[in-house]
């Protein structure tokens, strides 16, 4: 009896526990998460301090507490900012010397498309507050006067009656990017749907700036 009663003990708490980690995986950690989790947790082991995250489709980037960028994912078209086009599994710091006159920590702002990224500099940068992007530019959504891809930062060029100067918030869409400055919106690339919110859907290719009104 008393063989019979330890086998029943014995398969008792192993159902328990079984059913302890089906009900913590359930409810805290959906399985869909469960690589982002991983990330998390492989990010604070390497003693990142993320103070800000961009998303891509296929790629992600992230500012540390002392303003460094770090991009990891596909980089076809150079959205990773590394001054290379090989995809990375890991974080890779964004290579200043590829940032023209920006230092380590003026990534104040960050946004993603499909395949490009673009940051505001900081107040204290020359230019100050603007706008630098790289990766695909099929369309000018890098908005440098020039339709080919960057694996580098660019500036954003003026025009439109936009000085890239005093930006306080970056944006991009699929394939479009915009910027914010004393209240007035300016975006620029593709514009066969009217991302571009200024009133037509001419110039799918253009880089130059657009206001909206």
């Amino acid at each position: 009896m008393s063989k019979i009663r330890i086998f029943r003990r014995i398969t008792s708490a192993a159902m328990l526990c079984a059913a302890l980690v089906v009900t913590s995986t359930s409810t805290n950690f959906p399985s869909q998460l469960t690589k982002s989790a991983d990330a998390a947790l492989t990010l604070t082991a390497l003693n990142y301090e993320v103070q800000k995250i961009m998303v891509g489709e296929k790629h992600t980037c992230f500012r540390d507490n002392g303003g460094q960028v770090f991009c990891s994912g596909d980089n076809t078209y150079g959205q990773l900012g590394d001054g290379t086009n090989n995809d990375r599994l890991y974080a890779k710091q964004i290579k200043t010397s590829h940032l023209s006159q920006m230092t380590l920590a003026n990534a104040f702002y960050m946004a993603g498309g499909a395949n490009h990224t673009c940051m505001v500099s900081s107040p204290s940068a020359s230019p100050a507050s603007a706008v630098y992007c790289w990766g695909d530019n099929q369309y000018g959504q890098l908005g440098n006067g020039s339709n080919a891809s960057s694996n580098q930062a660019v500036l954003v060029s003026d025009g439109g009656g936009f000085t890239n100067t005093g930006v306080s918030d970056v944006f991009a869409g699929s394939d479009t990017t915009c910027a914010l400055k004393t209240g007035r919106l300016w975006c620029w690339g593709r514009n066969d749907q009217g991302q571009l919110g200024d009133g037509t859907t001419a110039g799918a290719g253009q880089v130059n700036v657009n206001s909206s009104e």
